[in-house]
């Protein structure tokens, strides 16, 4: 009896109590996997992967203050970039962009919508732990989507209508 008392409301209506399953775990670990892929890029660490950019390309006359407003508004623009794909995208960069200006638009897009297809992930696996262990709704076989035969009836009917344009077409 003390057995019955412990039982979830999902339990208690199918009868028998529920046994945690190593998928739970597994989805632990995704989602685990999917939060450290959508992590943005460290501000720090975005501002040297964009600084090496700007050295290459910068101007002789370009001032350090004007370097700085350069990466604080790079990086507000990008910030919410994951590490590894700011990384390609400004490795990309310097083999392309001649100019400052050129860097930031051409990195957003090689990033494209990468972060927020990883954010995405992150949503979609956060939903699957938290669903992992409810009920399951059966899944009933689909009926067949012609039960009245009409289908057959139609088949025929333009059979029948194409052999009569054809014998009118030979006359």
């Amino acid at each position: 009896m003390e057995m019955q008392d412990n039982l979830t409301a999902w339990e208690e209506l199918n009868g028998r109590q529920s046994k945690p399953c190593a998928t739970s775990d597994m989805l632990r670990q995704k989602l685990a996997r999917a939060k450290a892929a959508a992590e943005p890029c460290p501000p720090q660490e975005a501002m040297r992967l964009l600084g090496v950019n700007l050295v290459l390309c910068s101007p002789s006359g370009m001032s350090e203050a004007d370097r700085v407003e350069w990466l604080k508004a790079a990086l507000m623009t990008i910030g919410d970039c994951p590490r590894d794909i700011l990384e390609e995208a400004c490795l990309a960069a310097r083999k392309v962009c001649d100019h400052p200006a050129k860097i930031v638009p051409f990195i957003c897009k090689h990033v494209g919508e990468i972060p927020e297809r990883r954010r995405k992930a992150v949503e979609h696996a956060r939903d699957q732990l938290e669903n992992a262990g409810k009920p399951r709704l059966e899944r009933k076989p689909e009926p067949e989507l012609d039960q009245t035969g009409l289908a057959a009836d139609i088949g025929a009917l333009a059979r029948e209508l194409e052999r009569k344009a054809r014998l009118a077409g030979e006359l």
